[in-house]
């Protein structure tokens, strides 16, 4: 019997071995490195074949728009950027001429009657004029006018003096924010005024009062004295922007405190209008000493 089996694999093996093709892989090596005109010229290429690719001649259109198209596109993105500059220009003006204007501050009525325990230690000048002397009360009705507030005032809390802590009778200088158009007003009679000021307080001045925040800091702050007097006086009252204005100070004056001991202390003013908030620190600040 004929095997046909034999004959089918002899047959395949000369189909293989008719379509094998030998292929020889030629690698040119260089042995030198290429010439700077070869260089260039190779850029040359390569950027002329860039632009080539990029415009169809048949469609005009590069890079798959037509001009009109590509008009279009840049209009849009002239719109876009123009619109984002005028909107950031807008934040920038509404920033620095409105929220921030030097001659308006940011708060303005209750919410602003917060103050902080610091001061800016820069003198009174009177080169510009604006200023009137105050001591006796304030004898111009011009309310352009500023008083005039000298460091001198709160002496011995300067620096000079180191204020008070090298010799272990710390100073703390309190100043109320710049309220815009804000005036104190005066307790219509003495039951008005809170009891734990009326052996201090005095007319047209907004008396400020410090105290210890728990009863152990209360009891340890017997001894305290205030320059120049124990609050600020009306005459320096209200701020409407006026050219040169500065806060005037208070400074507090701690004695005999306690060795080794955490003081929790809280300083307020009073007024009839002056509204108190502990949470919020309205009318009033609280701050921490540490005597060692």
């Amino acid at each position: 019997m004929y095997d046909n089996s034999l004959e089918k694999k002899l047959k395949l093996e000369k189909s293989i071995a008719d379509n094998l093709v030998t292929v020889t892989v030629f690698i040119r090596v260089r042995t030198e490195p290429p010439s700077q005109k070869e260089g260039i010229s190779g850029l040359c290429q390569t950027i002329n074949q860039f632009f080539i690719n990029s415009y169809d001649a048949e469609k005009k259109e590069l890079w798959g728009r037509n001009y009109i198209r590509w008009l279009q596109l840049i209009g849009f993105y002239i719109c876009f950027y123009a619109g984002l500059a005028c909107f950031f220009s807008a934040v920038w003006f509404t920033w620095f001429r409105v929220i921030l204007n030097a001659d308006d501050p940011i708060y303005s009525g209750e919410d602003g009657m917060a103050w902080t325990p610091g001061y800016e230690p820069a003198e009174w000048t009177s080169e510009n004029g604006n200023f009137i002397d105050c001591t006796e009360g304030r004898t111009d009705p011009d309310i352009e006018k500023v008083c005039e507030f000298k460091l001198d005032y709160i002496r011995p809390c300067v620096y000079e003096d180191d204020y008070g802590w090298w010799e272990g009778e710390p100073c703390i200088i309190l100043k109320l924010n710049r309220i815009n158009n804000w005036e104190p007003e005066n307790y219509e009679s003495i039951d008005e005024v809170p009891e734990e000021i009326r052996d201090v307080w005095k007319p047209d001045v907004i008396t400020v009062k410090c105290f210890g925040t728990d009863p152990v800091t209360n009891e340890s702050l017997a001894d305290i004295a205030y320059y120049p007097q124990q609050g600020w006086s009306f005459d320096y009252f209200p701020f409407v922007g006026q050219q040169g204005y500065k806060s005037p100070l208070v400074a507090v004056q701690l004695f005999n405190l306690p060795h080794r001991a955490l003081l929790f202390i809280t300083c307020r003013a009073y007024t009839k209008n002056m509204i108190h908030h502990p949470v919020y620190g309205l009318g009033q600040t609280r701050f921490e000493i540490i005597s060692d």
